[in-house]
Protein backbone atom coordinates (compact mmCIF):
# COMPACT_ATOMS: atom_id res chain seq x y z
CA UNK A 1 0.00 0.00 0.00
CA UNK A 2 1.12 3.87 -0.53
CA UNK A 3 3.46 4.71 1.78
CA UNK A 4 2.47 7.52 4.24
CA UNK A 5 2.64 11.44 3.17
CA UNK A 6 5.32 13.74 5.15
CA UNK A 7 5.12 17.01 6.04
CA UNK A 8 8.14 19.26 3.74
CA UNK A 9 8.97 22.87 3.28
CA UNK A 10 9.19 23.70 -0.29
CA UNK A 11 10.26 26.54 -2.14
CA UNK A 12 6.99 28.75 -4.25
CA UNK A 13 6.90 31.97 -6.11
CA UNK A 14 5.10 34.61 -4.74
CA UNK A 15 3.24 37.87 -6.02
CA UNK A 16 4.86 40.94 -4.95
CA UNK A 17 4.07 44.09 -6.82
CA UNK A 18 6.68 46.08 -4.96
CA UNK A 19 9.53 44.45 -6.26
CA UNK A 20 11.06 42.94 -9.63
CA UNK A 21 11.00 45.06 -12.24
CA UNK A 22 8.50 47.68 -13.09
CA UNK A 23 6.56 46.12 -15.93
CA UNK A 24 3.47 47.16 -15.68
CA UNK A 25 4.16 51.04 -16.90
CA UNK A 26 5.36 53.31 -19.44
CA UNK A 27 7.38 55.81 -17.67
CA UNK A 28 6.72 59.27 -18.11
CA UNK A 29 9.14 62.37 -17.80
CA UNK A 30 8.18 62.34 -13.85
CA UNK A 31 7.30 59.36 -13.47
CA UNK A 32 3.75 59.77 -13.76
CA UNK A 33 1.35 56.85 -14.92
CA UNK A 34 0.57 56.71 -18.56
CA UNK A 35 -0.53 53.32 -20.00
CA UNK A 36 -0.84 49.53 -19.42
CA UNK A 37 2.50 47.97 -20.95
CA UNK A 38 1.61 45.96 -24.13
CA UNK A 39 3.47 42.90 -22.11
CA UNK A 40 1.12 42.96 -19.30
CA UNK A 41 -1.92 43.70 -21.09
CA UNK A 42 -1.06 40.80 -23.61
CA UNK A 43 -0.65 38.47 -21.12
CA UNK A 44 -3.76 39.54 -18.96
CA UNK A 45 -6.03 38.88 -21.91
CA UNK A 46 -4.35 35.33 -22.43
CA UNK A 47 -4.57 34.50 -18.71
CA UNK A 48 -8.34 35.33 -18.67
CA UNK A 49 -9.26 32.80 -21.26
CA UNK A 50 -7.15 30.05 -19.42
CA UNK A 51 -7.49 28.44 -15.97
CA UNK A 52 -4.85 29.08 -13.54
CA UNK A 53 -3.22 25.25 -13.62
CA UNK A 54 -1.95 26.39 -17.41
CA UNK A 55 0.08 29.06 -15.62
CA UNK A 56 1.30 27.01 -12.55
CA UNK A 57 3.63 23.75 -12.73
CA UNK A 58 4.49 21.22 -9.73
CA UNK A 59 7.34 23.20 -7.81
CA UNK A 60 10.37 21.20 -6.82
CA UNK A 61 9.98 18.49 -4.03
CA UNK A 62 6.82 18.34 -4.67
CA UNK A 63 7.41 14.51 -5.25
CA UNK A 64 4.75 12.26 -7.55
CA UNK A 65 1.55 13.96 -5.16
CA UNK A 66 2.11 17.03 -3.14
CA UNK A 67 -0.97 19.69 -1.62
CA UNK A 68 -0.30 23.11 0.15
CA UNK A 69 -2.13 26.34 1.05
CA UNK A 70 -0.69 29.99 1.04
CA UNK A 71 -1.79 33.54 1.58
CA UNK A 72 -0.89 36.33 -0.82
CA UNK A 73 -1.51 39.96 -1.18
CA UNK A 74 -3.15 41.46 -4.67
CA UNK A 75 -5.98 43.69 -5.93
CA UNK A 76 -9.67 42.29 -5.95
CA UNK A 77 -12.86 43.26 -7.36
CA UNK A 78 -15.72 43.58 -5.08
CA UNK A 79 -18.96 43.50 -7.27
CA UNK A 80 -22.65 44.31 -6.47
CA UNK A 81 -25.72 43.77 -9.05
CA UNK A 82 -26.63 47.00 -10.78
CA UNK A 83 -29.97 48.65 -9.85
CA UNK A 84 -32.24 50.11 -11.91
CA UNK A 85 -31.16 53.76 -11.29
CA UNK A 86 -27.92 52.30 -12.60
CA UNK A 87 -28.89 51.01 -15.19
CA UNK A 88 -27.65 52.70 -18.93
CA UNK A 89 -28.53 50.90 -21.97
CA UNK A 90 -32.40 51.63 -23.54
CA UNK A 91 -33.52 48.47 -24.81
CA UNK A 92 -35.65 48.16 -27.79
CA UNK A 93 -35.67 47.64 -31.40
CA UNK A 94 -32.24 47.17 -32.12
CA UNK A 95 -32.26 48.92 -35.91
CA UNK A 96 -32.81 52.06 -34.03
CA UNK A 97 -29.46 53.46 -32.80
CA UNK A 98 -29.99 54.19 -29.95
CA UNK A 99 -30.89 50.72 -29.52
CA UNK A 100 -28.58 49.01 -30.55
CA UNK A 101 -26.04 47.33 -27.74
CA UNK A 102 -26.95 44.97 -25.65
CA UNK A 103 -23.52 45.35 -23.58
CA UNK A 104 -22.31 48.47 -22.09
CA UNK A 105 -18.76 48.09 -19.41
CA UNK A 106 -17.23 51.38 -18.34
CA UNK A 107 -14.50 52.43 -16.02
CA UNK A 108 -12.81 55.07 -14.22
CA UNK A 109 -9.78 53.83 -14.73
CA UNK A 110 -10.03 54.86 -18.87
CA UNK A 111 -9.07 57.32 -20.72
CA UNK A 112 -5.96 56.91 -18.24
CA UNK A 113 -4.41 60.20 -19.58
CA UNK A 114 -1.79 60.88 -16.49
CA UNK A 115 -2.78 64.78 -15.45
CA UNK A 116 0.48 66.90 -15.11
CA UNK A 117 0.98 69.74 -13.00
CA UNK A 118 1.32 73.41 -15.15
CA UNK A 119 4.18 74.33 -12.57
CA UNK A 120 6.70 72.12 -11.76
CA UNK A 121 8.58 72.76 -8.50
CA UNK A 122 10.69 71.23 -5.97
CA UNK A 123 9.52 69.39 -3.95
CA UNK A 124 6.87 68.25 -6.18
CA UNK A 125 3.72 69.40 -5.34
CA UNK A 126 0.70 67.65 -4.66
CA UNK A 127 -0.34 66.69 -8.06
CA UNK A 128 -2.71 64.18 -9.32
CA UNK A 129 -1.39 61.24 -10.83
CA UNK A 130 -4.43 58.75 -10.33
CA UNK A 131 -7.44 58.51 -10.70
CA UNK A 132 -9.78 61.28 -8.91
CA UNK A 133 -12.60 58.19 -7.98
CA UNK A 134 -12.08 54.95 -7.20
CA UNK A 135 -11.18 52.33 -9.41
CA UNK A 136 -14.49 50.41 -10.68
CA UNK A 137 -16.08 48.78 -13.44
CA UNK A 138 -19.94 49.03 -14.30
CA UNK A 139 -21.27 46.39 -16.84
CA UNK A 140 -24.73 46.41 -17.80
CA UNK A 141 -26.61 43.97 -20.73
CA UNK A 142 -29.70 43.45 -22.48
CA UNK A 143 -31.49 40.39 -23.26
CA UNK A 144 -32.09 39.42 -26.96
CA UNK A 145 -33.53 35.97 -27.28
CA UNK A 146 -34.28 33.81 -30.70
CA UNK A 147 -37.02 34.80 -32.18
CA UNK A 148 -37.44 37.95 -30.92
CA UNK A 149 -36.98 39.89 -34.36
CA UNK A 150 -34.00 42.28 -32.68
CA UNK A 151 -35.92 43.35 -30.21
CA UNK A 152 -33.98 43.40 -26.70
CA UNK A 153 -35.08 43.12 -23.33
CA UNK A 154 -34.16 45.18 -20.09
CA UNK A 155 -31.28 42.67 -18.48
CA UNK A 156 -29.19 43.11 -15.26
CA UNK A 157 -25.75 44.71 -14.54
CA UNK A 158 -23.22 44.71 -11.83
CA UNK A 159 -20.89 46.95 -10.06
CA UNK A 160 -17.32 46.61 -9.24
CA UNK A 161 -14.78 48.21 -7.50
CA UNK A 162 -11.28 47.44 -7.14
CA UNK A 163 -9.45 46.88 -3.44
CA UNK A 164 -6.76 45.63 -1.68
CA UNK A 165 -7.14 42.05 -0.41
CA UNK A 166 -5.54 39.23 1.06
CA UNK A 167 -6.40 35.81 -0.87
CA UNK A 168 -5.57 32.07 0.17
CA UNK A 169 -4.65 29.74 -2.44
CA UNK A 170 -4.64 25.97 -2.44
CA UNK A 171 -2.93 23.95 -4.75
CA UNK A 172 -3.28 19.90 -5.16
CA UNK A 173 -0.64 17.67 -7.67
CA UNK A 174 -1.54 14.03 -7.49
CA UNK A 175 -1.85 11.40 -10.36
CA UNK A 176 0.10 13.84 -13.10
CA UNK A 177 -2.56 16.62 -12.85
CA UNK A 178 -2.66 19.40 -10.30
CA UNK A 179 -5.66 21.30 -9.15
CA UNK A 180 -5.24 25.64 -7.65
CA UNK A 181 -8.10 27.92 -6.74
CA UNK A 182 -8.11 30.68 -4.76
CA UNK A 183 -10.17 32.47 -2.83
CA UNK A 184 -10.54 35.72 -1.16
CA UNK A 185 -10.10 36.08 3.03
CA UNK A 186 -10.50 39.54 3.31
CA UNK A 187 -10.67 42.70 1.75
CA UNK A 188 -8.99 45.98 2.51
CA UNK A 189 -8.89 49.97 1.25
CA UNK A 190 -10.66 50.86 -1.90
CA UNK A 191 -8.20 51.74 -4.50
CA UNK A 192 -7.81 54.89 -6.09
CA UNK A 193 -8.66 58.51 -5.42
CA UNK A 194 -5.47 60.68 -4.50
CA UNK A 195 -2.04 58.57 -3.51
CA UNK A 196 0.09 60.16 -0.62
CA UNK A 197 3.01 58.46 -2.45
CA UNK A 198 4.81 61.08 -4.77
CA UNK A 199 6.42 59.88 -8.08
CA UNK A 200 10.09 60.58 -8.16
CA UNK A 201 12.25 63.33 -10.18
CA UNK A 202 15.76 63.06 -8.83
CA UNK A 203 15.83 59.68 -7.01
CA UNK A 204 17.86 56.62 -8.52
CA UNK A 205 15.03 54.40 -7.61
CA UNK A 206 11.29 54.91 -7.64
CA UNK A 207 10.30 54.58 -4.08
CA UNK A 208 8.31 51.00 -3.28
CA UNK A 209 4.98 52.89 -2.31
CA UNK A 210 5.06 54.31 -5.84
CA UNK A 211 6.01 50.87 -7.44
CA UNK A 212 3.08 49.08 -5.47
CA UNK A 213 0.67 51.47 -6.75
CA UNK A 214 1.11 51.58 -10.45
CA UNK A 215 2.01 47.84 -10.92
CA UNK A 216 -1.53 47.36 -8.74
CA UNK A 217 -3.44 50.13 -11.22
CA UNK A 218 -1.86 48.78 -14.09
CA UNK A 219 -3.39 45.00 -13.51
CA UNK A 220 -7.17 46.28 -12.66
CA UNK A 221 -6.19 48.78 -15.69
CA UNK A 222 -5.50 45.42 -17.85
CA UNK A 223 -8.63 43.98 -17.02
CA UNK A 224 -10.98 46.86 -16.80
CA UNK A 225 -9.96 47.62 -20.49
CA UNK A 226 -10.30 44.11 -21.91
CA UNK A 227 -14.18 44.70 -20.61
CA UNK A 228 -14.63 48.32 -21.31
CA UNK A 229 -16.63 48.85 -24.71
CA UNK A 230 -20.14 47.97 -26.21
CA UNK A 231 -21.39 44.97 -28.05
CA UNK A 232 -24.39 45.06 -30.55
CA UNK A 233 -25.87 44.52 -33.47
CA UNK A 234 -26.15 46.99 -36.44
CA UNK A 235 -26.36 47.60 -40.17
CA UNK A 236 -29.60 46.27 -40.22
CA UNK A 237 -31.32 45.28 -43.40
CA UNK A 238 -34.71 43.54 -44.66
CA UNK A 239 -33.82 41.11 -46.59
CA UNK A 240 -36.77 38.46 -47.72
CA UNK A 241 -38.98 40.15 -45.63
CA UNK A 242 -36.62 39.34 -42.48
CA UNK A 243 -34.80 41.50 -40.25
CA UNK A 244 -30.92 40.84 -40.29
CA UNK A 245 -27.70 42.54 -38.20
CA UNK A 246 -24.52 42.27 -38.31
CA UNK A 247 -22.64 41.44 -34.97
CA UNK A 248 -20.17 44.70 -33.70
CA UNK A 249 -18.41 45.86 -31.14
CA UNK A 250 -17.35 48.98 -29.94
CA UNK A 251 -14.13 48.64 -27.62
CA UNK A 252 -14.18 46.18 -26.27
CA UNK A 253 -10.42 44.05 -26.64
CA UNK A 254 -11.46 40.52 -25.42
CA UNK A 255 -14.32 39.56 -26.92
CA UNK A 256 -13.20 35.85 -26.08
CA UNK A 257 -13.44 36.34 -22.42
CA UNK A 258 -16.91 38.17 -22.88
CA UNK A 259 -17.93 35.12 -24.22
CA UNK A 260 -16.94 33.30 -21.11
CA UNK A 261 -19.81 35.08 -19.03
CA UNK A 262 -22.13 35.46 -21.89
CA UNK A 263 -24.13 33.53 -24.97
CA UNK A 264 -23.54 35.40 -27.75
CA UNK A 265 -24.55 34.04 -31.38
CA UNK A 266 -22.88 35.60 -34.04
CA UNK A 267 -24.90 35.35 -37.09
CA UNK A 268 -27.33 37.64 -39.59
CA UNK A 269 -30.38 35.76 -38.71
CA UNK A 270 -32.53 37.03 -36.88
CA UNK A 271 -34.43 33.98 -35.69
CA UNK A 272 -30.73 32.91 -34.23
CA UNK A 273 -29.68 36.78 -32.74
CA UNK A 274 -28.92 35.82 -28.89
CA UNK A 275 -27.25 37.73 -26.37
CA UNK A 276 -27.74 36.39 -22.80
CA UNK A 277 -25.94 35.86 -19.57
CA UNK A 278 -24.61 32.06 -19.57
CA UNK A 279 -23.45 31.84 -15.32
CA UNK A 280 -26.13 31.94 -12.43
CA UNK A 281 -24.67 35.35 -10.79
CA UNK A 282 -22.77 38.22 -13.17
CA UNK A 283 -20.70 39.32 -9.73
CA UNK A 284 -19.73 36.66 -8.75
CA UNK A 285 -18.33 35.53 -12.10
CA UNK A 286 -16.06 38.45 -12.51
CA UNK A 287 -14.86 38.36 -8.96
CA UNK A 288 -13.51 34.81 -9.95
CA UNK A 289 -12.33 35.61 -12.66
CA UNK A 290 -10.57 38.53 -11.43
CA UNK A 291 -9.07 36.16 -8.77
CA UNK A 292 -7.71 33.61 -10.84
CA UNK A 293 -6.13 36.59 -12.37
CA UNK A 294 -3.97 37.54 -9.81
CA UNK A 295 -3.48 34.07 -8.88
CA UNK A 296 -2.07 33.34 -12.80
CA UNK A 297 0.40 36.22 -12.69
CA UNK A 298 2.15 34.48 -9.73
CA UNK A 299 4.18 32.60 -11.71
CA UNK A 300 4.41 34.87 -15.02
CA UNK A 301 6.24 37.54 -12.38
CA UNK A 302 8.76 35.21 -11.60
CA UNK A 303 9.82 34.59 -15.13
CA UNK A 304 9.58 37.84 -16.13
CA UNK A 305 11.95 39.08 -13.76
CA UNK A 306 15.78 38.65 -14.86
CA UNK A 307 17.29 39.32 -11.74
CA UNK A 308 16.91 35.92 -9.07
CA UNK A 309 17.91 38.36 -6.71
CA UNK A 310 14.46 40.26 -7.38
CA UNK A 311 12.30 37.29 -7.50
CA UNK A 312 10.09 36.76 -4.42
CA UNK A 313 9.93 33.18 -2.93
CA UNK A 314 8.22 31.93 0.04
CA UNK A 315 8.80 28.60 1.88
CA UNK A 316 5.27 27.00 2.39
CA UNK A 317 4.68 23.06 4.60
CA UNK A 318 3.52 20.73 2.16
CA UNK A 319 1.95 17.52 2.20
CA UNK A 320 4.01 15.52 -0.01
CA UNK A 321 4.14 11.68 -1.29
CA UNK A 322 7.37 10.30 -2.86
CA UNK A 323 5.68 7.78 -4.52
CA UNK A 324 6.69 4.61 -2.47
CA UNK A 325 4.86 1.71 -1.52
CA UNK A 326 5.23 -0.27 1.87
CA UNK A 327 3.70 -3.93 3.54
CA UNK A 328 1.24 -3.46 6.29
CA UNK A 329 0.31 -6.46 8.54
CA UNK A 330 -1.65 -7.60 11.17
CA UNK A 331 0.14 -9.31 13.74
CA UNK A 332 -2.21 -11.85 15.34
CA UNK A 333 -3.43 -12.59 11.69
CA UNK A 334 0.03 -14.16 11.23
CA UNK A 335 -0.23 -16.20 14.45
CA UNK A 336 -3.46 -17.31 13.00
CA UNK A 337 -1.95 -18.56 10.57
CA UNK A 338 1.64 -19.61 11.10
CA UNK A 339 1.37 -20.87 15.18
CA UNK A 340 -0.87 -23.88 13.49
CA UNK A 341 1.63 -24.84 11.32
CA UNK A 342 4.61 -24.40 13.59
CA UNK A 343 2.49 -27.21 16.09
CA UNK A 344 2.00 -29.25 13.25
CA UNK A 345 5.51 -29.26 12.35
CA UNK A 346 7.56 -29.39 15.59
CA UNK A 347 7.26 -32.94 16.49
CA UNK A 348 8.67 -33.49 13.13
CA UNK A 349 11.67 -30.93 13.88
CA UNK A 350 12.03 -32.24 17.36
CA UNK A 351 12.40 -36.08 15.47
CA UNK A 352 14.81 -35.13 13.17
CA UNK A 353 16.86 -33.28 15.68
CA UNK A 354 16.76 -36.80 17.52
CA UNK A 355 17.84 -38.54 14.45
CA UNK A 356 20.99 -36.37 13.90
CA UNK A 357 22.21 -36.73 17.25
CA UNK A 358 21.32 -40.13 17.73
CA UNK A 359 23.94 -43.11 16.86
CA UNK A 360 27.48 -41.68 15.64
CA UNK A 361 25.94 -37.62 15.59
CA UNK A 362 25.39 -37.82 11.91
CA UNK A 363 22.53 -37.87 9.85
CA UNK A 364 23.94 -39.75 6.40
CA UNK A 365 27.65 -41.05 5.80
CA UNK A 366 28.88 -40.98 2.62
CA UNK A 367 30.06 -44.71 1.92
CA UNK A 368 29.21 -46.52 -1.32
CA UNK A 369 26.75 -48.83 0.70
CA UNK A 370 24.51 -45.50 2.03
CA UNK A 371 24.62 -44.02 -1.70
CA UNK A 372 23.37 -47.77 -3.26
CA UNK A 373 20.55 -47.79 -0.35
CA UNK A 374 19.75 -44.21 -1.45
CA UNK A 375 19.46 -44.52 -5.00
CA UNK A 376 18.06 -48.68 -5.25
CA UNK A 377 15.21 -49.91 -6.97
CA UNK A 378 13.67 -53.76 -7.91
CA UNK A 379 15.70 -53.51 -10.69
CA UNK A 380 19.10 -52.32 -9.02
CA UNK A 381 18.10 -55.24 -6.54
CA UNK A 382 17.70 -57.83 -8.91
CA UNK A 383 21.55 -57.01 -9.91
CA UNK A 384 22.64 -56.90 -7.03
CA UNK A 385 21.71 -60.27 -6.15
CA UNK A 386 22.63 -61.82 -9.16
CA UNK A 387 25.80 -60.57 -9.56
CA UNK A 388 28.81 -62.77 -8.52
CA UNK A 389 31.52 -60.40 -8.86
CA UNK A 390 32.03 -56.99 -7.86
CA UNK A 391 32.88 -56.25 -11.12
CA UNK A 392 29.55 -57.64 -12.26
CA UNK A 393 28.44 -53.94 -10.68
CA UNK A 394 30.63 -51.97 -12.13
CA UNK A 395 28.89 -52.88 -15.47
CA UNK A 396 25.20 -51.61 -13.99
CA UNK A 397 24.61 -47.52 -14.83
CA UNK A 398 22.06 -45.96 -13.59
CA UNK A 399 19.81 -43.58 -16.10
CA UNK A 400 17.82 -40.95 -15.67
CA UNK A 401 14.20 -41.02 -17.16
CA UNK A 402 11.11 -38.31 -17.20
CA UNK A 403 9.20 -38.82 -13.77
CA UNK A 404 12.86 -39.00 -11.92
CA UNK A 405 12.58 -43.11 -12.14
CA UNK A 406 15.99 -44.99 -12.23
CA UNK A 407 16.47 -48.14 -14.57
CA UNK A 408 19.01 -50.26 -14.67
CA UNK A 409 20.94 -51.08 -17.93
CA UNK A 410 23.85 -53.65 -18.33
CA UNK A 411 26.78 -52.95 -20.15
CA UNK A 412 27.88 -55.65 -23.33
Amino acid sequence: MPSDPVSRDIQIPMLNLTNGPITSIEQGPLGFYTNVSSSLKQAINSIMTTSPEASWTPPDGCGAACSFEFEYDAPALDCRPTTLDEYRLSPGILMIQDHKWVYEANSTLSPNLPIYPTVITIPLPAFRWDTEGPYDLSINYAVLKPGSNLVSQVGGGAYCTFRNATYRASFTYVNNTQSISTSILSYGNVLGRQHDCRPFVTAPTPPTCWIRAVNTRAICDAFASALQGHIGYGDTATVGGNVQSSFTTGGVSNVAFVQTIFDITVSYENVAALFKLSVPDLSKALVDSFSNITLSLIPYRRETTSSSSMRSIITVKATVWDGTNVWHYTTWTLWIIYLPALLLALPIIIGGIKSILSENGMAVEDAFSTMLLATRNPRLDEACVHAERFEDLQRVRLLRRKGCSFVVVEDE
